[in-house]
């Protein structure tokens, strides 16, 4: 029995398994930025170097492309411009689904448990659990009842830190939605078993068996909840 939800891991998500990693579309970017900021510097290098007829040095392609600078130049630039504002956005948008992947693999919140109110002055959930248990090991008749009518306590305190209203259980079970408590029919039956035992007395005869049931039917309704 635990004290609080174990947390369960999301459909599809493997243990260990590490989110992908963005960048690709960032790399190829920075590669274009890179090559358009060299080609840029190098279409200065002649005004750099003094070069003012290159036919000295190359053939009449590298006059053409000489002449052609400020044009290249100012595309070079422009370009540069261009790809490192969409290198800058790339980067910021890896990082981004970097973090929803993170967060993706995170475990899930633990499900606030009933127990983690604060506990009965009888003690807390489980070690009067404990003392249910206990009773019902017992080879005494008077010892079965006690612990079904202990474990009835235990699902009032239960139902009232969940937030039901009601004068008894009987009155917060019926304000109960079945969607939002999957061992309702089961909370009934061992609130029932309870009812007979108060009223009844002496007259209600009960098994070891039976007696057992009763509390089975409890722990279902407590474990369903992390009471327990």
């Amino acid at each position: 029995m635990a004290d609080a939800a174990k947390p369960k891991p999301k459909a599809g998500a493997k243990p260990g398994a590490k989110p992908a990693e963005g960048g690709g579309a960032s790399k190829e970017l920075e590669y274009i930025f890179w090559i358009v900021l060299i080609l840029f510097l190098l279409s200065f290098l002649p005004a750099l170097f003094g070069i003012t007829n290159s036919a000295d040095a190359v053939n009449q392609l590298g006059n053409d492309l000489y002449a052609s600078v400020p044009t290249l130049g100012s595309i070079a630039l422009f370009l540069t411009l261009l790809f490192g504002m969409a290198l800058i956005y790339v980067k910021h948008l890896d990082s981004e689904l970097g973090n929803k992947a993170l967060k993706a693999l995170e475990p899930l919140p633990k499900k606030e448990s009933a127990a983690s109110s604060a506990s009965s002055p009888l003690g807390t959930p489980n070690e009067r659990w404990s003392n249910v248990l206990n009773h019902i090991s017992s080879s005494i008749e008077s010892d079965w009842r006690l612990a079904i009518i202990e474990a009835d306590i235990m699902l009032e305190d239960m139902l009232r830190k969940m937030g039901y209203q009601g004068v008894g259980i009987g009155d917060m079970l019926k304000n109960v939605e079945r969607s939002d408590f999957n061992t309702l029919d089961q909370a009934w039956e061992a609130h029932k078993v309870r009812n007979a035992i108060a009223h009844q007395g002496g007259d209600f005869v009960m098994s070891h068996d039976e007696a057992q049931r009763t509390i089975t039917l409890y722990s279902q309704v407590f474990q369903e909840f992390f009471y327990i």
